[in-house]
């Protein structure tokens, strides 16, 4: 024992004189020995596959879901992983190591293995985890166009990713990649909701009260009046149109009147459609998508959504409907016109 304890105690001290020397290189221009590129691998797979095996992958060959996850990959993998088609990017080239080339990556990994990856990112490389972890169902999203990326070319990267030219990049442009009409049904449209309402949301955003990996980056890149002005571009059509168009016949009860026995109050009260003036910062419901409506009731529900100050009012509100009244209220607002 005595014999142990004389070994550990001098390989302890031989390492730390090796540290202590300055003799090993941290120049990230002289790149990993085979040996130690090799065997970080081997950590970096050992410890992904063992912690990922209790994580279960939900369906990813949703086309919305995928057309999502492209659109952040775009936006914030490209940078350092670049896309199909594309040269890599010179200066993460230069980094050790370096951001490697994800379309002949993915193969190695099973889903829940790429989620874990995307999700908690990777120590000593650069990889960073995902902004908001509560979120998963953002994490998924690029699981799923990355499941696509090694088919495609750079055609079908810059279709799928509504990739923008070098000339449109203003933020208004980025934010209607995803926000206009044609776009995924897992995002809100923004034309006709109100500039208080587009400024209070990118606030909660920028501030860290709303959660999301693809959008809290967005908006603390813009300052104060940079997100008012941007609001004002993406709303103001919808607000002049708004004021001419009669309001639509809603046929659900949970818009009209709500559910009193459940202490559910109408959805209407706060979110229209009808004559009733309301607090701008509401959003406007008709006409979003089915899907995205019935994602944020869910993350209210679960405490998983941020948001204004009355974000806590629809925190209890969610809490009491049933998943039959998370439908019909998603499915009723999509069917509406939007303004």
């Amino acid at each position: 024992m005595r014999h142990v304890a004389i070994a550990g105690l001098t390989l302890a001290v031989a390492a730390a004189a090796i540290v202590l020397s300055g003799v090993i290189s941290i120049k990230a221009s002289s790149g990993h020995l085979p040996v130690t590129a090799w065997m970080l691998d081997l950590a970096k797979v050992r410890s992904v596959t063992m912690r990922a095996r209790s994580i279960d992958a939900p369906a990813l060959d949703d086309p919305a879901l995928v057309r999502l996850g492209a659109r952040h990959f775009d936006t914030s993998c490209r940078p350092c992983h670049g896309a199909p088609g594309s040269a890599p990017p010179l200066i993460p080239s230069r980094m050790t190591p370096h951001p490697p080339d994800l379309a002949a990556q993915v193969a190695r990994w099973q889903p829940r293995e790429l989620f874990y990856l995307v999700a908690h990112g990777v120590k000593f490389t650069g990889m960073p985890a995902w902004p908001a972890e509560s979120r998963t169902d953002e994490v998924w999203a690029v699981v799923a166009f990355l499941r696509q990326l090694p088919s495609l070319d750079r055609a079908g990267y810059r279709r799928m990713a509504a990739a923008l030219d070098a000339d449109a990049l203003e933020s208004a442009a980025q934010c209607r990649r995803c926000h206009h009409a044609a776009a995924s049904p897992l995002v809100p449209r923004l034309t006709g909701q109100s500039p208080d309402y587009v400024v209070a949301s990118l606030d909660a955003y920028a501030s860290g009260r709303r959660h999301s990996g693809i959008m809290q980056p967005v908006a603390a890149l813009l300052d104060p009046a940079g997100r008012r002005r941007l609001a004002a571009v993406l709303s103001v059509d919808g607000e002049r149109r708004d004021v001419a168009r009669p309001p639509p016949t809603v046929t659900s009860p949970l818009i009209t009147v709500g559910d009193p026995a459940r202490d559910i109050p109408p959805c209407q009260e706060c979110h229209g459609p009808g004559p009733r003036q309301r607090d701008a910062r509401y959003p406007r419901l008709a006409g979003q998508p089915a899907a995205y409506l019935r994602l944020q009731l869910t993350l209210f529900a679960d405490g998983r959504r941020g948001g204004s100050s009355y974000g806590g009012i629809m925190r209890a509100i969610a809490r009491r409907l049933t998943p039959a009244q998370i439908d019909d209220a998603a499915n009723a607002y999509a069917a509406l016109e939007r303004p």
